[in-house]
């Protein structure tokens, strides 16, 4: 399980990605974000129809994927890189119990918890 006392930054990554991806392509695309040296960073994934997530965290000795999935609801996920932002702690919290963490206008009715 995450240790979020632990973790330095939550990024969200824009979009929709393909979780079909294992551990050296969710590398690759968390690579181009800029984590100093010795940061410990978790970066967030969704599927198309958001109910999956995938959890990369980097931490000094190596990485971890986790995966988080809901039955009966949706995460509300942002879309674009002007939607996306870190979260903070409570947020990624929010997010891992399945709640709405991130606050945008969707075409599709989420489920009302």
């Amino acid at each position: 399980m995450i240790d979020l006392a632990k973790v330095d930054h939550v990024y969200l990554y824009p979009g929709h990605t393909d979780l079909r991806f294992g551990m050296e392509r969710m590398r690759a695309l968390v690579g181009s974000c800029r984590v100093g040296r010795g940061e410990r960073c978790v970066f967030v994934f969704c599927n198309k129809k958001e109910r999956i997530l995938k959890i990369f965290e980097k931490d000094g000795e190596g990485t971890w994927l986790y995966t988080r999935k809901l039955d009966g609801a949706r995460f509300g996920w942002p879309e674009t890189a002007e939607e996306a932002r870190e979260i903070d702690k409570a947020q990624m919290t929010w997010l891992l119990m399945g709640l709405k963490a991130i606050g945008r206008i969707r075409k599709k009715p989420l489920a009302e918890y």
